[in-house]
């Protein structure tokens, strides 16, 4: 039993200890100016102003219905709850 209280508090350590040490082992130098890159310089062609859609003056429908995802939230809440309850409910013993 304690063999694995140990083995247990040992993957904790290494999990802590070991992320640490490989970000301790980057060995690049901020100090100095990176170098220079010669390359082609582009263009972009300039963007035409957008044109407004003929037709309806509302905002369009985006995301999912707030009030459908809460009421299936609470249609499975209380679901998981009756379940719970029925597998609590002590049996009658004859």
């Amino acid at each position: 039993m304690k063999f694995s209280y140990l083995a247990a508090a040992g993957v904790l350590a290494a999990s802590i200890a070991l992320p640490g040490a490989t970000a301790l082992a980057d060995t690049s130098d901020y100090t100095q100016t990176p170098p220079n890159v010669a390359g082609i310089q582009q263009t972009r062609p300039l963007a035409t102003p957008a044109t407004p859609a003929v037709g309806g003056t509302s905002l369009p429908v985006t995301g999912g219905d707030l009030a459908e995802l809460a009421a299936i939230g609470v249609v499975a809440t209380g679901a998981g709850t009756v379940l719970v309850r029925r597998s609590r409910r002590p049996r009658d013993v004859q």
